[in-house]
């Protein structure tokens, strides 16, 4: 009976040791992301990937390049058995110029915003017309181009985006008696954020850290073009329980007033081009090494921004929890303000501040992106490596 006993006790401790020692490593390994954005140093080095959270202590790591110079991580067990090959895509570049400033935005949107409700036709206010009868609508200039060319009576089918949802409406009118179908309409928005970063290399910058809403509808809209501005700072409305305050300010659109240029904007920000002589290029001189998403954990870190406009300081918070995310969200992690000189003055996170840079361990992470409602100390952050291009 004991050696029967020994024998089940022995069985039961290899079992134990072969799926902590070899199972679970290997399960790890193969629930890994089959690519990954890192920047150089971390391909290098690519014991920065988190033990534990996606392999063990025991599964070893090892850097590869293809005959087409594609990079890759290989996952080994026990450092001699190749478990997965991962691909790594390397950040186009290892430094930015961490911003902190407000900007300002007058921008044309990708698609016409409705402005009133128009529930004749099924439309709502802050719904963005894409296309009508299958013919794409990106300004007011093509609507009324598309609109003038039809008469009589016509079936028009038109899609637009209401918050994430794409939709269809479809309806007939009469189009010599209503050339433009009663509809109130715009193709152009301004907003206020914050600088993200500038690129060194090229002055091309990164700022908000989520798509640009329009003040009037509350849509978040994509961007065609439009023009980047200083803004002056009149006055903050502090952030307290429960309200979330804000930055009362204006844009500067005097002579010489535009910066630069807004190329593009998807979910990580608004990004464009920023001219040689623009004060914000001036005022971002504190150059970070880049961090990828797999480099930051909860822990102590810093928020650059502004409250007044002009000058940028980095306040103290803690990032309280990170998360793991394949694809770009604007919720990568949970971030706590814990300066006592920025929760006087603002009350905690307040709507303008989006787009402030995360600095940890002295290297830029991420960029805030969202208030925590009902606790204005705490917000989202957005990882940086989501943002860059």
């Amino acid at each position: 009976m004991k050696k029967l006993l020994f024998i089940v006790v022995t069985v039961i401790f290899f079992v134990s040791a072969a799926m902590f020692f070899v199972v679970m490593p290997v399960v790890n390994a193969m629930n890994f992301p089959g690519e990954v954005r890192l920047t150089h140093e971390e391909y290098q080095d690519p014991a920065c990937l988190p033990s534990g959270r996606f392999v063990t202590r025991q599964s070893n790591y090892s850097t590869a390049v293809s005959d087409t110079g594609q990079k890759y991580i290989d996952l080994k067990l026990f450092g001699l058995f190749k478990i997965k090959r991962i691909k790594v895509n390397v950040l186009p570049t290892e430094e930015l110029y961490a911003g902190g400033t407000p900007i300002g935005f007058v921008a044309e949107s990708q698609g016409v915003i409705v402005i009133e409700n128009a529930p004749k036709y099924g439309l709502k206010k802050g719904d963005i017309i894409k296309s009508i009868n299958d013919t794409e609508i990106e300004s007011i200039e093509d609507f009324n181009q598309y609109i003038s060319l039809l008469h009589g009576k016509q079936t028009l089918d038109i899609v637009f985006r209401r918050g994430s949802n794409t939709l269809t409406t479809r309806f007939e009118a009469d189009m010599d008696k209503s050339r433009h179908l009663g509809l109130w309409l715009k193709d152009e928005t301004t907003g206020v954020g914050v600088l993200t970063y500038i690129n060194p290399q090229n002055n091309n910058f990164a700022a908000l850290g989520h798509r640009l809403t329009d003040h009037e509808t509350g849509a978040n809209i994509d961007i065609r073009g439009g023009d980047v501005y200083c803004t002056n700072i009149i006055g903050i409305e502090k952030s307290n329980g429960r309200r979330v305050g804000e930055f009362k300010s204006t844009l500067r659109q005097g002579t010489g007033g535009k910066q630069g240029t807004v190329l593009s904007s998807n979910s990580g920000g608004v990004f464009g081009c920023l001219f040689t002589d623009s004060e914000l290029l001036q005022q971002t001189v504190a150059l970070y090494p880049v961090a990828s998403r797999y480099s930051v954990r909860p822990g102590k870190a810093k928020l650059r921004t502004s409250l007044d406009g002009i000058n940028v300081h980095e306040y103290d918070i803690e990032i309280l929890k990170t998360y793991y995310q394949a694809k770009r969200d604007v919720k990568s992690m949970i971030i706590r303000i814990t300066d006592r000189d920025l929760i006087a003055k603002s009350g905690g996170i307040i709507h303008g501040m989006s787009g402030s840079p995360i600095i940890q361990n002295g290297k830029i992470v991420g960029a805030l992106t969202h208030v925590i409602v009902g606790d204005t100390t705490k917000g989202y952050g957005i990882y940086i490596d989501f943002i860059m291009p």
